[in-house]
């Protein structure tokens, strides 16, 4: 997960779903989640320990910036998200920057909990896989910067 991440922003749209399946499953096997949970800490470090060693913060700074659109507008074009459609009432795309990417981030964060919430309760690979399209479908609809090919992603 960390690898994709890093890779692309859009593997955030199933990290939210891995996070809370893990931590459902760690009431009931504790001591697998803690191996699962030691390996994705060893595998941050492996990836941006080289990083933070040769420039410190700047180094992790630089990678936040190029995985994390966050420098451009809320949108492009027009790509069918909650924002392009919001746009034709309110000049949305317009607003400073540091403010669209703290609407988006709310916004995307509240959009989760009911999704997130049902997978807590019931941590069934069922509702693990139905969270992954919730996720994925949330951040299509509501996160910074989406690309009309991020549909694919469900």
């Amino acid at each position: 997960m960390v690898m994709a991440v890093l890779y692309k922003q859009m593997a955030l749209y199933f990290a939210f779903p891995f996070f809370f399946y893990c931590l459902a499953r760690s009431y009931k096997k504790p001591v697998k989640i803690f191996y699962a949970s030691l390996g994705a800490v060893i595998a941050v470090v492996l990836v941006l320990g080289p990083f933070y060693q040769a420039e410190g913060v700047d180094g992790l700074l630089k990678i936040a910036e190029k995985v994390l659109p966050l420098r451009r507008r809320i949108f492009e074009d027009k790509v069918s998200s909650f924002w392009c459609v919001l746009h034709n009432f309110v000049k949305v795309n317009y607003w400073e920057t540091p403010l669209q990417v703290k609407i988006c981030l709310l916004s995307t964060l509240v959009a989760l909990i009911p999704g997130m919430y049902l997978l807590v309760r019931n941590p069934s690979k069922k509702q693990f896989v139905l969270s992954l399209v919730y996720s994925s479908m949330t951040f299509f609809l509501f996160s910074m910067q989406v690309h009309e090919k991020h549909i694919t992603m469900p």
